[in-house]
């Protein structure tokens, strides 16, 4: 169990530190309330690497952007029937069961009770929340109209995985359609244009510029095949970065 070295105040306004052992930062504050003391900052005292450190390493893996949607919605519905933020934040980190989204939503939510901006929280996390997202949810505190601004957000998100979807549906076709092209062309190179060249070496007939051009090419990719993939396989690679 980790330790929390705390500041805190107490009932006559005097300033109190030390620190004590707790599950999270949320049951630390709740042990000190339990003291009568009001804490003014909690810190795990194993975790003093910074919040970019922490972030390069976050808990649990990536969250996909269907459960990040999911979240926002429900934070939006949640703060629209009058849940306070911090009570929000809780709900939906014990009711998440994928482990990556519980951490990072409890993450978020024990830097808001610690007294961060939800916008600071969420800007820990920048591979599921947007710097827009983030922009967008600091506009929202400050003008006092956050539940709406969450709504937007998942309802662009929506929006955007929607159009990924529907690309991605639309490369299916092209994308067949090119792979049964190039195994013809392999087909043809390598089994049907060696055939006939043997046919025209054997009759002594002079062949086009452009036929003999087909025929080395063929004659190369049948010698050399697994290096012209490779080739091929690299320069595709560089072409599409």
């Amino acid at each position: 169990m980790p330790n929390y070295s705390y500041k805190a105040m107490d009932s006559t306004g005097q300033s109190v530190t030390g620190s004590l052992p707790a599950t999270n930062r949320v049951a630390a504050m709740d042990l000190l309330g339990q003291q009568g003391l009001m804490p003014v900052s909690v810190l795990e005292q194993a975790s003093a690497a910074p919040a970019a450190v922490r972030e390069a390493a976050p808990r649990g893996g990536r969250v996909s952007q269907a459960i990040a949607e999911s979240f926002v919605r429900e934070l939006s519905s949640l703060l629209a029937a009058g849940v306070p933020l911090g009570r929000s934040l809780h709900i939906l980190g014990r009711e998440c069961s994928n482990p990556a989204a519980k951490a990072q939503w409890t993450a978020i939510h024990e830097d808001v009770v610690g007294g961060q901006s939800l916008a600071e929280a969420m800007a820990r996390w920048t591979r599921t929340f947007s710097p827009v997202q983030v922009a967008m949810v600091r506009a929202g505190e400050m003008g006092g109209f956050l539940d709406v601004v969450l709504a937007q957000i998942a309802e662009f998100r929506s929006r955007e995985r929607d159009l990924k979807g529907r690309l991605k549906g639309a490369m299916i076709y092209p994308a067949v359609l090119v792979t049964l092209a190039v195994l013809v062309l392999i087909f043809l190179m390598t089994f049907f244009i060696p055939v006939f060249s043997g046919i025209f070496k054997d009759i002594g007939a002079d062949l086009p510029a452009l036929s003999q051009a087909i025929i080395a090419v063929s004659n190369a990719i049948t010698r050399h095949g697994l290096l012209v993939l490779a080739v091929a396989a690299v320069g595709g690679y560089v072409g599409f970065r």
